[in-house]
């Protein structure tokens, strides 16, 4: 995988934790690695394996593609935002829908 590519990777990867209300022990702990690990993702410097890639699809609730970046005709941060906000809980939807019709 490319740097920029392990880099946009690493950044989806912490949007979604942080979607999640998770630090970054907190998802190496169900990840079953190390802190230093999910550091080192969501810096770009390396990347999940497939085994992980699985674990974190299933558990921030999203695609491959999400995580990797869908090259569609759409525009990419129409779908990370879309993709984001499927990741979260019913209560935080509610929230941000409330937040967003508040500033339009």
């Amino acid at each position: 995988m490319k740097t920029s590519d392990k880099k946009q990777l690493g950044e989806t990867i912490r949007l979604y934790r942080k979607a999640k209300t998770l630090n970054q022990t907190q998802l190496a702990d169900q990840m079953g690695v190390m802190q230093s690990t999910i550091s080192r993702w969501e810096a770009g410097i390396d990347e999940p394996n497939i085994e992980h890639m699985s674990g974190l699809v299933s558990l921030f609730g999203c695609t491959y593609n999400d995580l990797l970046g869908d090259s569609s005709d759409r525009n990419q941060e129409e779908q990370r935002l879309l993709s984001i906000y499927r990741s979260l809980p019913d209560e935080k939807k509610e929230k941000l829908m409330k937040f967003i019709s508040e500033i339009l």
